[in-house]
């Protein structure tokens, strides 16, 4: 399914870039229990689980393909109600889920990719989930995945997230709570070039790493207002890719850990990401 879509240049409004309400803390993913200290670029579904279908290993969500070959994307902006979480169904251990907005790391330009977003845990027994975790997170790929800290996180809030680059090495990325209020920009550099050839808006299953159990019950995310820009001083119009396009799909022999995905585009700047229970 894909649908066309307008955007507007530098959507970016000053608000969203202001100072964090306060000093932000951050710490690298490196010994963090056991759970795998990237997320990984795009990786496409052998063909003999794929079929005919542009199925992924670890991506849900839409991306955004410009129309014109000669734009840049430089920016991404969506906001999302973070869905209760729960293990498997009938299964046991740690489950995780990562929801993020980025720019990169599809098939394009698989060498870097700058993400932000909040991870999603369900520990449990027997498909009873006994513990919920959300912590908020920002990625500038290779580097590792790193954590914010005291930005508290719950099932039900609404978060706005977007990130930013305004050269392909120099970077930010913006998170905010709606019911607490906390707000954080985070400048970033790194050695890792943008190409700018996507925007995605993505439910992450890192499940292909043999550090966790599988991907977590999400239910349903939904990404709102999904909105990306560029600094092509016109009005830029651009592809949105999803439903079949881009679904989490495993081998179906590795047990009730194992998930499909379903995505959808609901409206005209709405991406639905399900779970699917099959």
């Amino acid at each position: 399914m894909q649908a066309k879509l307008i955007f507007s240049s530098l959507f970016f409004a000053s608000s969203a870039l202001a100072a964090p309400s306060d000093p932000l803390a951050v710490r690298d993913t490196q010994g963090i229990g056991s759970v795998s200290q990237q997320s990984k670029p795009l990786t496409l579904a052998p063909k003999n689980i794929a079929g005919n279908g542009n199925y992924t290993s670890n991506w849900a969500g839409a991306m955004y393909h410009p129309l014109d070959r000669g734009i840049i994307w430089n920016s991404a902006l969506t906001n999302m109600t973070v869905p209760k979480v729960s293990v498997a169904p009938g299964a046991t251990g740690d489950f995780h889920a990562l929801a993020w907005v980025g720019i990169d790391g599809g098939i394009l330009c698989p060498s870097a990719m700058l993400q932000v977003g909040v991870h999603m845990t369900a520990v449990g027994s027997k498909g009873k989930t006994t513990k919920q975790t959300y912590r908020a997170w920002y990625q500038w790929y290779p580097d590792n995945r790193k954590y914010i800290d005291n930005f508290d996180i719950n099932a039900g809030d609404v978060l706005q997230m977007s990130v930013q680059a305004s050269k392909p090495n120099i970077g930010a990325v913006f998170l905010k709570n709606g019911r607490t209020g906390r707000s954080v920009n985070q400048k970033l550099t790194s050695k890792a070039s943008l190409c700018g050839k996507n925007v995605e808006y993505m439910v992450d299953d890192f499940a292909s790493t043999p550090h966790h159990d599988g991907l977590a019950d999400f239910g349903e995310v939904v990404f709102n207002s999904c909105l990306g820009g560029s600094l092509h001083p016109e009005m830029l119009t651009g592809q949105m890719w999803g439903a079949q396009s881009f679904n989490v799909k495993k081998e179906a022999d590795k047990g009730p850990a194992n998930a499909y995905t379903t995505v959808n585009i609901t409206g005209v700047m709405s991406v639905k990401v399900k779970y699917d229970r099959r």
